[in-house]
């Protein structure tokens, strides 16, 4: 690192001590030489003293000779740590030569194998220090997966398919254990590891644990994700049409414009996620859990939504046409200009709902709570509420013509502008206080 102090090795400190000694009896000779320059002093120390410095020059020249010999060594070593790093890399380069022509063999059993090689060689890059090269090896797996699978039209077709599905879920699981890893060489956590755009069709994918994960416009038609957990991921775009996702964990995810025709919800955690414009004709919702999620403009056309949890959803201008809403709870839910028109929806909570411009000509909503609810110009021409509840609703310049009313509790509600006309109600129908009823009865 630029600035950082070189510290010195044991080994050249020891080399500069004894060079500095080897000088230091030098200069002491030569001083003594100084000092005692009479003959007799030099007959007595002379031999001494040629024998030191002599002695000090050995040791000098062998301290130089050790260390050019310790430098030579550790140049030595550098260069064999150079080539051994070199080969490495250039083996590990081969291997994905090799790796690349098994993933794209004809043989699904070499492919799979070749995935397998393939993730190997990821985690190898990743010892090697080398995270790039290690995400070319995963960009290679996902690139994999956005190549479209073929419908198998033959016998033989069909059992290579199955072949490729395992090919494909296999890459998927291994994407799927990488980034729940918590560090260690095989984590993907760090890496890119997008689904967007995937084909995963005919895949099982059940109980996979994938939150976050991105599988923008990825093909999951017929896909197996009974009780994955998919938490905060983004489907936006992805086409899910006949999917099985029952039990599956979906709550905050983005499915906006997403295909979910027929697709298997039942029991499904959704409370939170965006489906705006999302497609889920003759889907089955029963027993979902849609708290605060925001369904605009959503079509649910002949949808199954048995006992499904609407709390505080945003459902403006959705099409809830023909839908089978028994037992669903929508208690402060926003159906601004929805489309009910011909839905099932008897002995379902609309409690406090915003119904203010919704169609819901010839609806089934008998036996339900409509307390609080406001159904201001909304158009319920023909609809079924006998023996509903609702008191202290609004239906103020609302379009009840034809409706059945019969049993109904208007305790308190607003019937100001009301178009009454060929209404249906008995005598336990309720009135609010004051209200002159229509001339007809049932």
């Amino acid at each position: 690192m630029t600035g950082a102090i070189k510290q010195r090795s044991p080994t050249s400190t020891r080399h500069r001590i004894l060079i500095a000694g080897g000088s230091v009896l030098a200069i002491a000779a030569v001083v003594l030489a100084l000092l005692y320059s009479s003959s007799g002093f030099w007959r007595i120390a002379a031999q001494p003293i040629a024998t030191a410095l002599a002695g000090a020059g050995a040791i000098s020249a062998g301290v130089l000779a050790f260390a050019n010999g310790n430098r030579t060594r550790q140049q030595d070593r550098e260069h064999h740590n150079d080539k051994a790093q070199r080969e490495r890399e250039a083996s590990l380069r081969d291997r994905y030569t090799t790796v690349a022509g098994q993933v794209a063999d004809a043989s699904p059993a070499i492919r799979l194998a070749g995935v397998y090689a393939l993730t190997s060689l990821a985690d190898d890059w990743h010892k090697f220090d080398d995270d790039q090269e290690r995400q070319v090896c995963i960009n290679l797996l996902r690139a994999y997966l956005r190549v479209p699978v073929l419908d198998a039209r033959t016998e033989m077709a069909s059992a290579n398919q199955l072949a490729e599905q395992e090919v494909r879920q296999t890459i998927v699981r291994i994407i799927c254990e990488r980034r729940l890893l918590d560090g260690g060489e095989k984590c993907w956590r760090t890496a890119e590891t997008s689904l967007a755009r995937s084909s995963l069709k005919y895949c099982d994918l059940n109980s996979i644990t994938l939150p976050g994960v991105d599988l923008t416009g990825a093909d999951l038609r017929q896909v197996e994700l009974a009780s994955a957990d998919l938490q905060g991921a983004n489907l936006e775009h992805a086409d899910l049409s006949d999917a099985r996702l029952s039990f599956a964990d979906l709550a905050h995810a983005r499915l906006d414009r997403a295909q979910m025709r027929q697709a298997d919800l039942d029991s499904v955690d959704l409370a939170g996620a965006s489906l705006v414009h999302a497609h889920l004709e003759s889907a089955n919702l029963s027993g979902a859990q849609l708290t605060d999620a925001d369904l605009r403009d959503a079509k649910l056309a002949d949808a199954r939504l048995w006992e499904v949890m609407l709390r505080r959803a945003k459902l403006t201008k959705v099409d809830l046409s023909r839908a089978d809403m028994v037992d669903a709870e929508l208690p402060h839910a926003n159906l601004q200009e929805a489309i009910l028109t011909s839905a099932s929806a008897w002995n379902t909570s609309f409690e406090g709902a915003d119904l203010r411009g919704a169609n819901l000509q010839e609806a089934d909503i008998s036996q339900s709570t409509l307390d609080k609810a406001n159904f201001a110009n909304a158009d319920l021409n023909g609809a079924d509420l006998q023996n509903c509840s609702c008191v202290g609703a609004v239906f103020r310049g609302s379009n009840l013509r034809r409706t059945n009313l019969a049993g109904a509790d208007f305790t308190d509600a607003d019937l100001t502008e009301a178009d009454l006309t060929d209404v249906k109600f008995s005598p336990k129908t309720v009135w609010p206080q004051g209200f002159q009823p229509p001339p007809t009865k049932a």
